[in-house]
């Protein structure tokens, strides 16, 4: 929701405590890594996609989104 409306600081906060509670939750490290891409923080977008690569490989979206930070 903070990231819909440009409050970036605020939304990486409540996803680094969201994956603190649960930091096998994919949906969260997929959408944390994303987030972290758009700010151009490739090595953090790649640590949490590489994270989620590793819990569920078969995943579509981990697949692309690992793609495009390769791709910067």
């Amino acid at each position: 929701m903070y990231a819909l409306t440009g409050d970036y600081n605020q939304a990486k906060s409540h996803y680094e405590i969201a994956l603190s509670l649960n930091p096998d939750n994919i949906t969260g490290l997929i959408n944390y890594s994303a987030l972290l891409l758009s700010q151009n923080d490739l090595e953090g977008a790649r640590e949490y996609a590489v994270r989620a690569s590793e819990l569920d490989p078969g995943n579509i979206q981990v697949r692309i989104l690992m793609q495009k930070i390769e791709k910067r």
